[in-house]
This record gives C-alpha cells, structure tokens and sequence, in this order.
C-alpha cells in the first residue's frame, strides 16, 4: 500500500496495514476482519450487561418497591442520569472521564440497569431530533460502558473489537458503536477503511434502515466521543435543542481544532481528513460556514482564512491524533 492512499485511511487500521503485508484485495481484509472478530468477547447486549447482571437485579427490585408511577421513557431516563455522572466524572472541558470514580458511583449502577431496558425501546417511531439526540447520547454511553466492562483498548485489534462488537439490543435489534456512527448517524455508509461496507443491509432486508438519519449529519462528528483524548467533548443531547447543541458543538470544535500555522497554512484535526466524503467539495468552505464568530478574534481568524482560500493559496495539513485513553485524573479514594 503506497503511503498516498494509506493517509486516507483511519489510523487504527493504517498502523495495522503497515504491520501485516496487507495484500490489497478484498479477499483477504475480509479475511482478517473475521479473524479480528473471532477474538470477540462483547458480541452481545447480553454480553455487555453479564457483568452487572445480579447488581441490576437487585437495583430494580428496589426501584419497584419504592414507587407505583410508570416509567418515564428510558431515554430521557438515560440522559437524566448521563447529565449528573457528567457534572461529577466528566474533567472540565468535557474530553476526559474518570473511570475510577465514575465505576464506584451508585448513579453510574442505576444507569448501566437502565440499558436494559432499551431492547424495549421503540426507536421506529422516534421524530427525527429525537432519535439524533438518543443516537449520540447511547453512542457515548455505550463507549463509556464498554470500557468499563473490558478496560481500555490498547491495540489496533482491541479497539478494532471494540467499535464492531460492543452493543446494545435497542428495539430488539443490536446496534454497535459502528452500526450507530456510521449506520445511523453518518446515513449508512461505510466506515473510513478499505473495503468497509455499509453497515445496514439494504431496506426490506435490515429493519434498522428505517432509523438511519437520512443523508446523514457532518456535525455529528463533534458530538461523538471514542474514548481517545483528541475526541470532541461529551455531552448530553436534548431532542428539543440537538440542531442547536451540534452547532454549538461544531463552533467550539472548529475554534480548537482549526489552527493556522503561519500564513497561508491551516492544519486541522484528522477528523476532517478521515470522513472528508462527509463534509462535501471542499472542507475548508464546510468549516467556514459553521466557523464561529463570537469574538473579535474569532473573527480575525475568519477572515484571514476566506482570504488564503479565495486566493488559492491556502495550504491544509493535519494534526497528529492522540489516541490514549481519555482517563481523567481520578478523584476516587
């Protein structure tokens, strides 16, 4: 593989291209994703719940005891809880977590209970904000859960496993971290990898086609957190304001993300160059469009960039993405 074409490809999957003789053909990646998938230890929402089974049952014996009201939908249940494990575990700007605490708190128990309840969950007839919101808030939380449940992905296969195999029964149907960045949320197109396919069968033959967010949502993007410390921040979306949270999200990504380098160069993060499909022609035009201009350097910034883009003189390269984990440092006696 020549090292033009390995730079359009997702770093995870790069590194173990560079390492293995990749062959090239469709053969044999499909060949070693089955390899990959046979060390699989999380190929179920009955998986990922075994750890905290008896704990869950016990919560939710308790639960019924304590009240008669009827459940609030689990996904506004689930949110709740996610906004008060974020004010207590989440570090200040939002990007690192502390497992350690996080794990230890009974809200974080209640939660991981509340999951169950998902394969009940009917996100067919979900209006369109709020399936966005659920899907990015159980992308994150189901991120969160796994590494708690397995620890954190310290290799290429590792973490390969993790975004195919980790899931949720939603509905009745598995969803994994693939299925819902690249299924639901990016419009069912394949991840950013050789050879990747779609992740949902076509309609008629894969019930989940039917939630797939419809040509998808670039911003999503920064709404979506993989455990690695250069992700967006973590937060919480409200089906009743996510237009506006993403766009706020995409603000605030672009303003720490966007770096101009000298005159005339502009480095961004990898993320841009990965789902570049995704942000249409031209990204930099993208980025211009959600640039934020709430500051009077904000929009110095603006400006300097439309000039070298207008011009064609801009140049654009990327940033090195960090990918340990996103482990605060703990707070946990």
């Amino acid at each position: 593989m020549t090292n033009s074409i390995r730079t359009l490809v997702h770093p995870i999957y790069a590194s173990a291209l560079s390492g293995l003789r990749w062959l090239g053909t469709f053969r044999s990646v499909q060949a070693l994703r089955l390899r990959l998938l046979a060390y699989n230890t999380l190929n179920s929402d009955e998986a990922i719940h075994e750890a905290t089974r008896t704990r869950c049952e016990a919560i939710e014996s308790e639960s019924r005891a304590q009240t008669t009201k009827p459940p609030a939908p689990v996904d506004y249940e689930l949110r709740a809880h996610m906004n008060k494990l974020f004010v207590r575990h989440l570090s200040s700007d939002g990007r690192g977590v502390d497992y350690q605490a996080l794990v230890q708190d009974k809200e974080f128990a209640e939660f991981l209970c509340l999951t169950r309840r998902l394969r009940d969950l009917d996100v067919f007839k979900m209006s369109r904000a709020r399936r966005l919101a659920f899907f990015l808030n159980i992308y994150n939380a189901l991120l969160i859960h796994a590494i708690t449940v397995v620890g954190r992905p310290h290799s290429f296969v590792a973490r390969f496993r993790l975004f195919q195999t980790a899931a949720y029964c939603i509905g009745g149907h598995l969803y994994s971290l693939n299925d819902i960045e690249n299924g639901v949320l990016r419009g069912n197109q394949p991840p950013p990898y050789p050879f990747a396919s779609r992740p949902f069968r076509e309609a008629g033959h894969d019930a989940r086609t039917s939630v797939v967010i419809d040509g998808g949502d670039p911003r999503i993007h920064f709404g979506l957190n993989c455990g690695a410390r250069s992700c967006p921040p973590i937060r919480a979306y409200d089906e009743s304001n996510v237009d506006q949270a993403l766009e706020a999200a995409t603000a605030s990504f672009i303003r720490e993300n966007v770096r101009i380098v000298s005159d005339g160069h502009v480095e961004l993060s990898r993320i841009f160059l990965w789902y570049a499909t995704d942000f249409g022609n031209d990204v930099i035009w993208w980025i211009l469009k959600h640039w934020p201009l709430k500051t009077e350097e904000d929009l110095q910034r603006y400006r300097r960039v439309v000039q070298w883009a207008e011009s064609g003189q801009l140049r654009i390269t990327y940033a090195k993405y960090d990918w340990s984990l996103n482990e605060a440092p703990s707070t946990a006696p």
